[in-house]
C-alpha cells in the first residue's frame, strides 16, 4: 500500500496528536480504536507499540504483511534487536535500510547504503549465517544493478 509523503507524515502527526489526547483525558481504549489503521497506514509504530507490550510474534507478522511500506525502515531496529536469534529478520530489517538510501540516488546515500550493507554483512557472519550474505547482496544487485554510481560506490566500499 503506498502512501505519498505528504500523507504519511500527516497520519503520524494525527496519530500523535489523538495519543496525546488520549493520554490527557485518560482513554486508552481510545487508541485501540484505531489499531487496524495504525497496523495498516503506519506499520512502524504499530510494531515498536507491539514491541512495548512484549508481543514479539504480531510485530513480525505486521513486519512480514507489511515490508514493503515506505515506513517499515523505521522499525527495523528495534525489531531486530527484539528478535537476536533471527536472520530473516536482519536480511529484511538491513536490505529495507539499504533501500531507503538507494531510493534517494545520491552518491551520499549510496555510500550510506554500503555502510548499512557491510554492517549487514558482519552481522551475518557473527551469527554464523555468512551463506545469507550472497543471496541478499545478490537481491540488492537483481533490483539495483543498473544503477553504475551505486555499483562503483559498492566496488568502493568492498560490499562487492
Amino acid at each position: 500500500m503506498a502512501h505519498s509523503h505528504y500523507t504519511v507524515p500527516g497520519l503520524l502527526r494525527d496519530y500523535r496528536a489523538l495519543s496525546t489526547y488520549s493520554r490527557t483525558v485518560g482513554t486508552p481504549d481510545l487508541m485501540r480504536e484505531v489499531d487496524g489503521v495504525t497496523r495498516i497506514a503506519l506499520p512502524d509504530v504499530w510494531i515498536q507499540n507491539a514491541l512495548r507490550r512484549d508481543a514479539v510474534d504480531d510485530a513480525v507478522a505486521c513486519w512480514f504483511e507489511n515490508v514493503e511500506h515506505e515506513r517499515i525502515r523505521h522499525a527495523a531496529d528495534a525489531l531486530i534487536k527484539a528478535c537476536p536469534s533471527r536472520t530473516d529478520i536482519l536480511v529484511s530489517g538491513r536490505l529495507r535500510q539499504a533501500d531507503y538510501q538507494i531510493g534517494r540516488a545520491t552518491r551520499s546515500r549510496y555510500r550510506r547504503a554500503c555502510k548499512i550493507l557491510n554492517a549487514l554483512r558482519n552481522e551475518l557472519n557473527k551469527a554464523n549465517a555468512s551463506q545469507l550474505w550472497m543471496l541478499a547482496i545478490d537481491d540488492v544487485l537483481r533490483r539495483y544493478g543498473h544503477r553504475p554510481a551505486l555499483v562503483d560506490e559498492l566496488e568502493k566500499a568492498s560490499v562487492i
